[in-house]
């Protein structure tokens, strides 16, 4: 149901739903997070609610269900100050995007082991970024937020074959002929 003109909150989904794209809609609400941690949606796969117009200061981490692979919520006004609330990890998360979400502090790379695709651009996440922890990384963008690490960390990234790092605070010396994926 995504580009649309639909409105309103965020419906309850079937316990058999498997993917959810109300993207680029009208869909609204605040604290939504109560409908997708219920017990007949831990089966969702893919979940994608981005460009809506939906309110939260809820932790990221309390709305991903153990199941998810793709996440993307980029567009909406969560203004959460981190996402490293409790001690879970989410091994089966492959794509996440929370691009322009307010979203500020550290990212914690410890809980998304197994990342392909993280888009986390336009925020206020700052300070460094363990990529030793993400070794499954082929597409990063982290533009526009006030990280502080060294280039040469991207070369920890073996999989990554596009890097979009701009606006940041990032400093040192980058050899490209360690990054041979990069197009």
């Amino acid at each position: 149901i995504s580009n649309n003109y639909i409105s309103g909150t965020l419906p309850a989904l079937p316990v058999s739903m498997e993917m959810f794209d109300c993207s680029n809609n009208a869909m609204t609400g605040t604290n939504v997070w109560s409908w997708q941690l219920s017990e007949g949606v831990q089966g969702l796969k893919h979940l994608d609610i981005s460009h809506n117009f939906i309110v939260s200061n809820t932790s990221f981490s309390m709305m991903i269900g153990r199941g998810l692979t793709y996440l993307s919520v980029a567009g909406n006004r969560f203004a959460s100050s981190s996402m490293d609330h409790g001690g879970s990890s989410f091994p089966s998360l492959t794509l996440i995007d929370l691009s322009s979400t307010l979203t500020t502090g550290q990212f914690p790379a410890h809980r998304f082991p197994n990342l392909a695709s993280l888009n986390i651009a336009n925020n206020g996440y700052s300070g460094e970024l363990d990529l030793t922890l993400m070794q499954s990384l082929t597409q990063l963008d982290i533009s526009n937020n006030s990280f502080s690490f060294e280039v040469s960390r991207f070369n920890d990234l073996p999989l990554l074959n596009r890097l979009i790092a701009r606006n940041n605070q990032l400093y040192g010396l980058l050899s490209l002929f360690d990054m041979p994926r990069l197009q």
